[in-house]
């Protein structure tokens, strides 16, 4: 996978998450600061996620989910477990 299809993805469920297809979504961006999401916008971030690139996240690691850059680590690192490598 290449990780310019990665981000989009990325990109993807957040603004399904935030419902909102305008919002501005920066590397960097701090989920909940600069994008608002809720308590519950994480949660569902976390479940689509898991179903779009078939990866297990622990409550640990959603909870550690901070960032835009902490979404996309979490996916390459737990997509590097499976032998898929992001070009």
């Amino acid at each position: 996978m290449k990780r310019e299809e990665l981000n989009s993805k990325v990109v993807a469920i957040l603004h399904e998450c935030l419902m909102d297809d305008e919002i501005a979504i920066n590397e960097g961006a701090n989920l909940a600061d600069d994008l608002g999401l809720d308590s519950m916008g994480f949660v569902d971030l976390t479940v689509k996620i898991e179903e779009e690139f078939n990866i297990e996240v622990s409550e640990a690691e959603g909870a550690a989910i901070k960032t835009y850059d902490d979404v996309v680590n979490l996916v390459i690192a737990k997509l590097s477990e499976q032998n898929i490598e992001i070009a």
